[in-house]
């Protein structure tokens, strides 16, 4: 699906504005949230997998280098997992 579709212009849009307008905005992020990724299904099905991997896989490395990088003598290896980082997420790119 892409943004100027007639699906996403007339369906997809609407229904989202109006169901993020009457949400409270405790749920406005999550809701956000959770139409990003039935958008990416609707336009890439599959594909969105790999995305949904890489984020979680980014999201636990940081962790990672976050706990490494508060002891100095760990800082080459804190270094080490954001190039391999960098590399893994550039992957998809040179695949695809």
């Amino acid at each position: 699906m892409i943004f100027s579709s007639p699906f996403f212009l007339f369906v997809f849009f609407p229904v989202f504005f109006l169901l993020y307008s009457l949400l409270p905005r405790a749920l406005r992020n999550s809701f956000i949230l959770l139409a990003s990724l039935a958008f990416y299904v609707c336009g890439a099905g599959a594909l969105t997998v790999v995305a949904l991997s890489l984020v979680f896989f980014n999201w636990a490395l940081a962790r990672l280098i976050g706990k490494i990088k508060k002891d100095p003598a760990r800082q080459v290896m804190a270094r080490a997992i954001f190039l391999s980082t960098v590399l893994i997420n550039l992957s998809p790119l040179i695949f695809f």
